[in-house]
């Protein structure tokens, strides 16, 4: 008797059904894990051996393959309080992983930020070691941010000691909160003083700013 080539095909497929939709599934999974975005996740680290801030700790929010070169963004926290209040408080590594930026949240030494003391290297440092070392940045799109002391901070290490000659390593600085007797900058540096506190839309506000300036 000869055998229906149809039934045979199909008690095949009957037996194997099970198998092949695991292969499958196994297949779309891997397809999707090596073409899709990986899990950006905030991790802890200090600035090593070499630099004159080796031993301060920071933590980074950064792919550490993006496709192109992205753009930076330092986040100070504070007086008084530390990286993770600011990522909380503000939603910022959720937009950094929709828009695609590199983020760091600097520690500032017993949560008090040194105006006029090493912090100013400190910060230089961080983009250094976050450029050469944990992702693939784009250096004409540093931008540092800050909350209270640490928009002070950030005003006086992105806009002081700068000429007219030198080009500078912040394009932007964003400052929240009350900081002081702000320091005056440079042309080439982009200022945003917004008094609110800082949340979500605070976030979403720098960021607006921040994105369309380019060299």
């Amino acid at each position: 008797m000869v055998s229906n080539p149809l039934k045979v095909g199909k008690d095949l497929w009957t037996k194997n059904r099970r198998r092949a939709l695991i292969v499958v599934g196994v297949v779309v999974v891997v397809f999707a894990y090596a073409h899709g975005s990986p899990t950006v996740k905030t991790e802890r680290a200090a600035i090593p051996a070499g630099y004159a801030s080796a031993g301060r700790e920071l933590a980074i929010h950064a792919d550490p393959k993006p496709g192109q070169p992205v753009p930076l963004v330092l986040v100070l926290h504070d007086y008084g309080k530390d990286a993770a209040s600011i990522e909380k408080a503000g939603n910022v590594s959720t937009l950094a992983d929709g828009q695609k930026f590199a983020l760091v949240y600097p520690e500032a030494v017993a949560s008090t930020w040194q105006v006029n003391g090493p912090d100013a290297q400190y910060l230089r440092d961080v983009v250094r070691y976050v450029a050469t070392e944990r992702s693939k940045i784009d250096m004409s799109r540093i931008y540092i941010w800050g909350a209270g002391e640490g928009g002070r901070m950030a005003l006086t290490v992105a806009c002081s000691s700068l000429d007219s000659a030198q080009k500078p390593l912040f394009a932007v600085v964003g400052a929240v909160g009350a900081v002081g007797q702000a320091p005056p900058c440079p042309s080439q540096v982009h200022v945003t003083l917004l008094p609110q506190q800082w949340d979500e839309a605070t976030t979403r506000a720098l960021w607006k700013f921040s994105k369309v300036i380019k060299d």
